[in-house]
Order: C-alpha cells, then structure tokens, then sequence
C-alpha cells in the first residue's frame, strides 16, 4: 500500500515516495512516520473552497496541517490561533514551510476573514 496524495477534490491516489514534484521537501523516514491521510472533514472543507483558496501544495505535502484546520474550521478563535501557530513561527529549530504552503495557509485565512465579514460573525 502506498501513501496517499492529494491530487485534487475529492479524490486521494496512491503514489510511490518517488514520485514527488521537484522542490517539494524529501521523504525521510520521521517524515514518512507522520505521514497522514486527509480525513473526511479535511476533504470536505477543500472541496468547499474557492478556487483561489484551493491549498494543493498543503493538502499534497502536510496533510496533517489541512486536518487539524479542518478540526478548528467553525471555531473562530481556535482557528486564529492555529493559523498564527503556523504561519508565525517562534521556534527557531524549526525549518518552516515552503512558500507556496505559506502562500496557501494565508490565502486560506483570508477566505476565512472574507466569510467572517459576510456573516457579520
């Protein structure tokens, strides 16, 4: 059985670990050990995005990162501290994301506060 990828909404295909874009980062063996699956909820609320909030590059490398928005999504205060979590990173032994995955996580949180607005919330 192979590890799963996102390859866009809704479905997940088994992929070889050598079939990784270039720049994406390495499978290494701690890596590969955290290696989730997108749950259910985490593949509704993709699907649920706009275009410009679709998160490829999340959802194929940290599908553990789109879980646990997925987890926090209707709770705005714990969805804001998650998201500062990630995107401000305070520990300095901490590689961070690639660009394209911060890109990403910010556009979704602007979504976020675009839909915030709309409900008056």
């Amino acid at each position: 059985m192979g590890t799963y990828t996102y390859v866009g909404p809704p479905t997940l295909r088994p992929v070889p670990a050598t079939d990784r874009k270039p720049g994406t980062a390495p499978d290494t063996p701690a890596r590969a050990a955290r290696r989730e699956l997108l749950t259910d909820s985490a593949a509704r609320l993709l699907k649920a995005l706009p275009f410009d909030a679709g998160m490829p590059c999340t959802a194929r490398d940290y599908p553990h990162v789109l879980n646990r928005i997925s987890e926090v999504w209707s709770d705005v205060r714990a969805f804001s501290k998650l998201m500062n979590g990630l995107l401000i990173d305070d520990r300095p032994d901490r590689e961070g994301f690639p660009a394209a995955v911060i890109l990403e996580l910010d556009e979704l949180q602007q979504h976020r506060l675009r839909l915030l607005r709309r409900t008056g919330a």
